[in-house]
């Protein structure tokens, strides 16, 4: 089955070889290249927040790109909002990862249950555009943060030949992972000429919040991962 991949690089090659052991065909879209922001970890030494927010593995690799996370702050506690970013955390050198299950609402409700952990203000490490859940959260609850602007990611841009060449003319699958990436998806669709495969290919979506944001017939037929992971994401996938 030839499965569209829409993440961004590096992670939509660990996604394709997870498909090619799975039998499928793996046609690259990425909807999104993240662009690093200038970051000075090195400073937060001297005045070190209360610990460490993260959303997404990309605000990881932003550290990476910065320079790397002083060794004295890799003991602070880090939030993570689900298994993906907490594992990236880990890799990096955090030693106390603490991760909700994929929502931001979540890990906002961790966060606020886990108040004797820190003593000072969190640090959000955060992408644009982003969910306001974990934010909005936080707030409510009456948790101290400052939110910085690790990476950005910005939209790709393809012409009808390029959608054409990765959906394919036979049976197609497209994996979304954010509504970002949805809403993205059904522009291109619609600005190139092929807004009809919307109603042809099946979709295959990280949330219900992300099918939600599909054309309603599209909508209807997508399917949804039982939990925020790509493992419960691919396993939807018909056996070849």
């Amino acid at each position: 089955m030839r499965v569209v991949v829409t993440r961004p690089a590096p992670s939509a090659e660990k996604t394709a070889r997870l498909l090619a052991a799975m039998g499928h065909d793996a046609a690259m879209l990425p909807l999104f290249r993240a662009e690093h922001l200038p970051l000075l970890p090195a400073r937060w030494a001297g005045s070190p927040p209360g610990g460490f927010l993260f959303t997404s593995a990309e605000a990881l690799r932003s550290l990476s790109t910065a320079g790397g996370m002083p060794e004295e702050l890799k003991n602070l506690p880090v939030y993570a909002v689900g298994k993906a970013t907490a594992d990236k955390a880990r890799t990096e050198g955090f030693t106390r990862v603490h991760v909700a299950s994929g929502y931001g609402a979540d890990l906002a409700e961790l966060v606020a249950a886990e108040r004797d952990r820190y003593d000072q203000p969190l640090l959000y490490l955060a992408g644009e555009p982003r969910s306001p859940a974990l934010e909005e959260g936080l707030r409510q609850k009456g948790v101290a943060f400052h939110t910085l602007v690790a990476y950005r990611m910005i939209p790709l841009v393809y012409r009808k030949p390029d959608m054409e060449g990765a959906l394919g003319n036979g049976n197609c699958a497209v994996l979304l992972y954010s509504k970002e990436a949805c809403h993205r998806f059904v522009s291109l669709c619609e600005e190139t000429g092929c807004a009809d495969r919307i109603r042809e290919v099946e979709f295959y979506c990280l949330s219900p919040a992300i099918a939600a944001g599909l054309p309603a017939e599209a909508s209807k037929r997508a399917r949804t991962a039982s939990e925020t992971t790509e493992e419960a994401l691919l396993s939807l996938l018909p056996s070849r």
